[in-house]
């Protein structure tokens, strides 16, 4: 799939085996291992519960006790479509970075900036999963492409920011408080992005792992 995004060419490719890793929540482990690996935004050591059974959330602090959910950014239709046999990740993928390209804030710093976030089927999502996870639990959303411009050393800022432009319409309907959301997304240097929404503090990781499910080319246009 190739698809133009202002001033660079991104091209993309996902292995079928990236349908088990949703599948099967090998994500979570994915997640984990970046966590346990990272130094800023994630500062200690996080164990992985296993047994989820009782409705416990899938990481836990070990030195603070803090609660973590991961959550794929999908809707039921989405993943009962790429679950299917016949399911077209490509268009999912698709389809997520259409709305990435085509919202557009409106400059400025005041309350109708992030004007028509609250219509993004991304938007929806998210806060939907938000909703459904307890209070005292923090939010990972890990997203496998690079819906966002990021490189290391040239972290994204400014109005072109979709999720920090969600992050605010969602603290603003849902009053997140001491709730912390993060991202965990591709980087077009093809690192992978740790990102604390609130804070906007952001790491840069390689994950060999990950780029096995899915591959990227980004290249600068003429």
């Amino acid at each position: 799939m190739i698809l133009w995004k202002n001033y660079f060419l991104i091209k993309s490719s996902i292995n079928i085996d990236f349908k088990e890793l949703i599948k099967s929540s090998k994500y979570e482990i994915l997640i984990g291992e970046l966590m346990n690996k990272s130094e800023i935004v994630f500062p200690h050591k996080y164990i992985h519960q296993e047994d989820q059974s009782s409705g416990q959330c899938d990481f836990v602090d070990s030195t603070t006790g803090d609660k973590f959910d991961a959550k794929f950014p999908l809707n039921k239709g989405q993943g009962k479509s790429i679950g299917s046999n016949n399911g077209d990740v490509g268009n999912f993928t698709k389809i997520m970075y259409q709305e990435a390209l085509e919202f557009k804030p409106v400059p400025g710093t005041g309350s109708n900036r992030d004007l028509g976030i609250a219509n993004l089927t991304l938007y929806s999502i998210m806060k939907n999963l938000i909703s459904r996870t307890a209070r005292d639990e923090h939010i990972i959303f890990f997203i496998p492409y690079p819906i966002v411009y990021d490189f290391e050393g040239f972290p994204l800022c400014g109005i072109t920011d979709i999720l920090k432009a969600i992050y605010r319409q969602l603290n603003i309907e849902l009053s997140l408080g001491n709730k912390q959301i993060y991202a965990i997304y591709v980087g077009f240097d093809k690192k992978i992005v740790l990102r604390n929404l609130g804070t906007d503090k952001r790491e840069y990781l390689q994950c060999n792992e990950l780029l096995k499910y899915v591959a990227y080319d980004v290249h600068f246009s003429e």
